[in-house]
């Protein structure tokens, strides 16, 4: 029987639809080498499914050994400090205990 965070993950894989060139391109950009970090920036209007592209490609991303951390604009003082300090707060973070690194207990 799968757990509760297994069941969830495998609905919201299934109402993924739309999107596959948007995840590969993801992919791609994931496992091309880089000279420096690299941070990938999602914006846009409102409504227009970016929090829902964000769950596979921190799926994609965790499967691939990558740290995931999500930082909301809206809620960060435009600094470089205040931005440095709200992605090492998402680090630290851990996740919620079963979690599969989906969902809002990040």
């Amino acid at each position: 029987m799968p757990t509760i965070g297994e069941a969830v993950g495998a609905l919201e894989a299934s109402l993924f639809v739309g999107r596959e060139a948007g995840l590969e391109t993801f992919r791609t950009w994931l496992t091309a080498e880089a000279d420096v970090p690299l941070i990938l920036n999602v914006t846009g209007p409102g409504g227009v499914g970016k929090t829902s592209l964000l769950s596979p490609f921190s799926q994609v991303a965790e499967e691939s050994g990558r740290s995931v951390v999500r930082a909301d604009g809206r809620d960060i003082v435009p600094t470089p400090e205040a931005f440095l300090g709200a992605i090492s707060r998402g680090r630290r973070r851990p996740p919620c205990p079963g979690s599969t690194g989906r969902g809002p207990c990040w």
